[in-house]
C-alpha cells in the first residue's frame, strides 16, 4: 500500500522522495510523500509535524484521509476500477478500435457510441480525474494536508497523486516538469512497469492477473487535460503517444522491470539507453535563409526570431503554450471526455487523415518560414 500526502503550498520543488505542488491560492509548500504500512503510525506524525509548521500561530492543518484503493468512489458513479476491471475495459476498446476489415469497420461504426459506452473506459477515465480533484480540492479549498491510502497493489496512490499535481502546480505542465513527474511518481517510485505491461511471458513471476494499463490511464487521463485546455499544457498528444509506445516496447531501460532495486542490480542503465537524453534531444530547426545558407549566430536577429528559434527546440512542445499558475479544474460529463483517437485509431485509416501530427507539422513549417523570412529581412538591411 502507498499514501501521498499535500499541504497547501505556492512554491514547487522535486525529489526522488517527495515533490511539490502549488496552487495560486495557497501559501505553505506542499509535500507529496509515500508511507509504508508498517510505519504508519510515524508517517502521520510527521504529516502532522508539517502542517502544524505550516498553520498559522502554530495551529496544524486539517488532515483529510482519502482512500484510493480499488472500488473505492467519491461518489455512486466514480469508482476506481480494479485491475481486473481495468484490463477488460482496455480490452474491449481495443478491439473497438482495431477493426482489420472494411466490413469490421462498417460494422462497428454503426454501433459505435454504444460499443464505446460498454467498454466503460471513459468512466475509468472519469474516477481517476474525479478522485485527483477532490485531492485538489482538499488543498486548495479546505486547506488540508491530504493523505492518499491504498489498500492493495492497484498503483492508484501514483495515479491521483501524478494527476493531483499536474492540476496543482504549472511546472508539471511543462515538457521539462512533465519528466520529473513521470520519474518519481511512477519510476523511482516502484511502479511495476514490466508486471502490469506484460513484459515478461513467465507466468510465475509475472501472472496474467497483473497486467494492466494503469500508466495508459494516466497519460489519458493527462491528454484529457491537454484536450480540455490546450495553452496551459507545454506538450501534446505525440509526446503521451510516445511515452505509451515507450513503456510497452522495451526499446529503453527507463520502463524495465518492476523497481529501481531490481534496475540497479542487473545495472539496467550501463547497459541500455535511457528514455530521456533521446526525448530531450529532439533536433531544432535549421537555420538557413531563403537563399538556402545558414546564418552565423552574430547575423541573427535577437528579438522575436530567437524566440521562434526556442520554440523549436522541442519537437515536443505545444507552440501555443502559455503558462498558466491557476488550478486545473476539468470537467468530466460525457461531452468534455473524449477518446484519445491519437493513440487508439491512430492505426485507423479514416483517423489517418486527422491525425494530430499533420496541424503540428504544418504548424511548426509556418513558423519556420517565419523564422526564415525575418532572417532574410535582417540581412538584406544589414548586408
Amino acid at each position: 500500500s502507498s499514501s501521498s500526502s499535500a499541504a497547501p503550498s505556492s512554491s514547487s520543488s522535486s525529489s526522488s522522495s517527495s515533490a511539490s505542488a502549488s496552487s495560486s491560492s495557497a501559501s505553505a509548500p506542499a509535500s507529496w510523500m509515500r508511507g509504508l504500512p508498517d510505519s504508519t503510525n510515524i508517517y502521520y506524525e510527521a504529516i502532522r509535524r508539517a502542517s502544524r509548521a505550516h498553520g498559522s500561530e502554530g495551529e496544524p492543518r486539517p488532515l483529510m484521509v482519502i482512500a484510493v484503493g480499488a472500488g473505492t468512489s467519491h461518489t455512486d458513479d466514480t469508482r476506481l476500477p480494479s485491475l481486473e476491471a481495468l484490463r477488460e475495459s482496455y480490452r474491449k476498446l481495443r478491439d473497438l478500435c482495431s477493426a482489420v476489415s472494411a466490413d469490421e469497420l462498417i460494422q462497428s461504426d454503426a454501433h459505435w457510441y454504444s460499443q464505446l459506452e460498454a467498454t466503460r473506459w471513459l468512466e475509468h477515465v472519469a474516477a481517476g480525474l474525479a478522485a485527483a480533484m477532490r485531492v485538489v480540492q482538499g488543498v486548495v479549498s479546505r486547506r488540508s494536508s491530504v493523505v492518499l491510502e491504498e489498500d492493495g497493489a492497484t498503483d492508484h496512490g501514483c495515479l491521483v497523486s501524478s494527476l493531483a499535481q499536474l492540476m496543482l502546480d504549472p511546472f508539471f505542465r511543462t515538457v521539462e516538469g512533465f519528466e520529473v513527474l513521470v520519474r518519481k511518481e511512477w519510476v523511482e517510485m516502484g511502479f511495476p512497469f514490466s508486471r502490469r505491461c506484460g513484459h515478461v511471458s513467465d507466468k510465475a513471476s509475472h501472472p496474467a492477473a497483473e497486467v494492466a494499463p494503469t500508466f495508459l490511464l494516466f497519460l489519458d487521463c493527462t491528454w484529457q487535460l491537454c484536450h480540455q485546455f490546450p495553452l496551459s499544457m507545454g506538450f501534446g498528444s505525440s509526446y503521451l503517444v510516445a511515452l505509451a509506445d515507450a513503456s510497452w516496447s522495451c526499446l529503453f531501460g527507463t520502463f524495465l522491470l518492476n523497481s529501481e532495486m531490481q534496475r540497479a542490480h542487473l545495472k539496467v542503465r550501463q547497459a541500455t539507453q535511457s528514455l530521456w537524453p533521446t526525448f530531450r534531444c529532439a533536433p531544432a530547426t535549421a537555420t538557413a535563409t531563403p537563399h538556402g545558407g545558414r546564418v552565423r549566430d552574430r547575423d541573427r536577429d535577437r528579438g522575436e526570431a530567437d524566440e521562434l528559434d526556442r520554440l523549436h527546440q522541442n519537437v515536443w512542445c505545444n507552440p501555443f503554450y502559455r503558462r498558466n499558475g491557476g488550478v486545473l479544474v476539468p470537467r468530466l460529463t460525457a461531452p468534455r471526455l473524449a477518446v484519445w483517437a491519437d493513440f487508439y485509431l491512430r492505426w485507423s485509416s479514416v483517423h489517418t487523415v486527422h491525425r494530430s501530427a499533420a496541424p503540428v507539422i504544418a504548424q511548426r513549417r509556418l513558423l519556420r518560414d517565419i523564422h526564415e523570412l525575418r532572417l532574410g529581412l535582417v540581412q538584406l538591411q544589414h548586408p
